[in-house]
């Protein structure tokens, strides 16, 4: 499994697997990995899963040119990782390792979120007719049942009530 961990002041700190295709790394709350830091963009950098012959490859990507994606000392706006490579992420430090056994899964949970939020707007949407209603509600129309008198009732349930005292 591949994954990255956070340094602060040489000492590991979190660490963050990589287990979808596209990682997305930032201050924001709904990245991927969210990183509060200093020097780190709202949508900074991302890491992608390509799938190979003999297994993932990972790449690292800067999102905007404002923003600085460090790969061994090195400023690079994409570049491909190797177990044990350093990036530096605005002022944090992160270690990438592959141990090579792969768990990548296809859509990120963000995207499935966006999916199920695209469904049911869509749900949402107005009925043109009667017949809509009973489809998207799933309403059954249930069989008429005909109206008893006061009389008719007592009649009905006499022995019931006589069976209970």
């Amino acid at each position: 499994m591949a994954y990255i961990t956070q340094y602060s002041n040489s000492v590991p700190v979190i660490r963050f697997n990589i287990e979808q295709v596209k990682t997305c790394i930032g201050q924001d709350i709904e990245m991927d990995i969210c990183v509060p830091e200093e020097g780190v963009a709202q949508c900074h950098a991302g890491i992608r899963a390509i799938k190979g012959p003999t297994g993932y490859r990972y790449m690292v990507e800067s999102f905007d040119e404002k923003t600085q994606v460090t790969l061994n000392e090195h400023p690079v706006s994409m570049a491909e990782l190797a177990d044990g490579d350093w990036l530096q992420i605005g002022e944090v430090e992160f270690q990438f390792s592959d141990d090579g056994v792969d768990h990548i899964k296809e859509e990120s949970p963000a995207e499935k979120h966006d999916a199920s939020k695209k469904e049911k707007v869509a749900s949402l949407a107005e009925p043109e007719t009667v017949a809509d209603v009973f489809e998207q509600e799933e309403i059954k129309e249930e069989p008429a049942v005909a109206r008893l008198s006061t009389r008719e009732f007592i009649e009905k349930n006499r022995s019931r009530r006589l069976r209970m005292f």
